[in-house]
């Protein structure tokens, strides 16, 4: 049997591994929570990237102009890298700046090569659009991530969220049973990942 499972890449495992090692040697450093969570965020383990966000102002009350500062250096530096595209919209988002927040998450969903980190833009976009109570665009922008990343578990949830606001009951009961489905097989294929990390 095959599992429909979102996968990622190797380097964004790396890059997850790296982080969480330094979240277990750092706990109370806000850039490494930060980075942990980031990383999460483009893996699709948003619940968990949440949890972590919350907690970086705790560690550091001062942080969003710092990392508005630091984003914005590194993107004069690099302009097409698109994690620091993905972090800066993040940084906007948190600091309800929701304009500059898109405008960063937009270009990391039209940036290529496509790959699960263009879906995830895309739902982050979709939860903005939720916030801004513009319920059909949140729809079309979880529907343009699913097409990229169609077994992504939260991506489905988010779109469970807007199909919901929109009073669309029987597509709400089909993307949560899809959602429970593929969270259970993505956190198979996540504890086979670390069996597999020296």
């Amino acid at each position: 049997i095959v599992l429909a499972v979102a996968e990622v890449s190797p380097d964004i495992w790396n890059e997850y591994v790296y982080w969480t090692k330094m979240v277990k040697r750092y706990p109370q450093g806000p850039l490494s929570n930060f980075n942990l969570a980031m990383v999460m965020a483009y893996m699709g383990k948003v619940e968990e990237s949440a949890k972590l966000l919350n907690k970086v102002p705790d560690l550091d009350q001062n942080i969003v102009p710092k990392l508005k500062a630091l984003y914005s250096r590194n993107i004069a530096r690099d302009p097409d890298n698109w994690r620091w595209h993905f972090r800066l919209g993040f940084v906007y988002y948190f600091d309800n700046k929701w304009a500059q927040a898109l405008e960063q998450l937009q270009w990391v969903a039209d940036s290529e090569p496509f790959s699960g980190k263009n879906a995830w833009a895309y739902g982050y976009i979709a939860v903005i659009k939720g916030n801004q109570g513009k319920w059909n665009r949140a729809v079309e922008a979880c529907q343009k991530a699913l097409e990229i990343e169609p077994d992504g578990a939260a991506l489905h949830a988010a779109l469970a969220k807007a199909y919901y606001e929109q009073k669309k009951l029987v597509e709400v009961s089909a993307e949560i049973v899809t959602t429970l489905r593929l969270k259970k097989e993505f956190e198979a294929y996540e504890k086979k990942m670390w069996e597999q990390t020296p």
